[in-house]
């Protein structure tokens, strides 16, 4: 029988976190959160939701010069693509 993962919504919380990892460029916290929400991992591609200039968390981990993050989140599957 095939388990399915329950599609987890993500708590605004849980989305100011994982965006206060990759400015820091906490590799370990920012895998947790992919990890966490592997079923529903679109948020990745929407800018802070305070931020006036519609960054997202490529720009700030690229911006801060956190390359493996770059990395990650490309792995993840985040649009590089996105104008905003």
């Amino acid at each position: 029988m095939e388990e399915r993962q329950e599609r987890r919504s993500v708590p605004t919380k849980d989305i100011k976190l994982v965006w206060d990892a990759v400015k820091e460029g906490d590799l370990r916290r920012v895998k947790q959160h992919l990890r966490k929400y592997s079923q529903n991992l679109q948020h990745i591609n929407e800018p802070l939701p305070d931020c006036s200039y519609g960054e997202t968390l490529l720009h700030y981990a690229a911006y801060h010069g956190h390359v493996n993050i770059v990395a990650l989140l490309i792995r993840a599957g985040i649009v590089l693509s996105l104008t905003r």
